[in-house]
């Protein structure tokens, strides 16, 4: 199941995927994520193949969220490094956004 946390106050939002082995990391990245008032959209994906193969998913992923949200400037949470700081709210280039923000366990 997704993790989200939508705010339709705010034009942007962060999108990230994890497989199931990596959910309940994801869960307290999202809670993190929430204690910040950062809107979120996490989508939970089946395996595919190894860690590169998850990695080389993100482009897709990050494809379907602009579809998903047409109106949204999305921010990364970059896939197999919940836990750490990521690019996020703080530059925009379009309709994505990057910069640091940091994550709070």
């Amino acid at each position: 199941m997704d993790i989200v946390l939508r705010d339709d106050s705010k034009p942007w939002l962060i999108v990230g995927f994890f497989t199931p082995n990596y959910q309940p990391l994801s869960a307290k990245f999202a809670d993190s994520l929430k204690r910040q008032g950062h809107p979120h959209h996490l989508f939970a994906v089946e395996p595919s193949g190894d860690w590169s193969d998850e990695t080389m998913r993100k482009p897709a992923i990050v494809l379907n969220a602009m579809k998903v949200y047409p109106n949204k400037t999305l921010g990364n949470a970059p896939s197999g490094l919940v836990g750490f700081p990521f690019y996020s709210p703080f530059g925009f280039n379009g309709r994505y956004l990057y910069g640091r923000i940091s994550v709070n366990f």
